[in-house]
């Protein structure tokens, strides 16, 4: 095979590659839109079965989490992300500018 034939063969397995990961991501966001109370809630109550195990040792924690998770799932057009952090880095000497 010549290496001509091959680039496009790749190329059209990236591209079959992108458009089903956009498919995917167009029915998670319609599950999402439908379902999220529904996810949302059952994840409130997963996360306040394992601080109630923990001893309320983890609240804080768990708390952070939970709200990074069900927060998007309840406002629909925001976009999952990581947690915020909220801990104080300037004891850690690094300087960003």
């Amino acid at each position: 095979m010549e290496l001509g034939k091959a680039d496009k063969i790749a190329h059209d397995a990236v591209e079959g590659a992108k458009g089903a990961a956009r498919s995917a991501k167009v029915a998670a966001e319609g599950a999402r839109d439908k379902h999220g109370d529904k996810v949302a809630d059952g994840l409130e109550k997963v996360g306040a079965f394992v601080d109630e195990k923990t001893g309320h040792r983890f609240s804080d924690k768990i708390d952070k989490g939970l709200g990074a998770v069900t927060d998007p799932l309840r406002n629909s057009s925001e976009e999952p992300g990581p947690a915020a952090d909220t801990s104080d880095d300037t004891a850690s000497g690094s300087d960003s500018t």
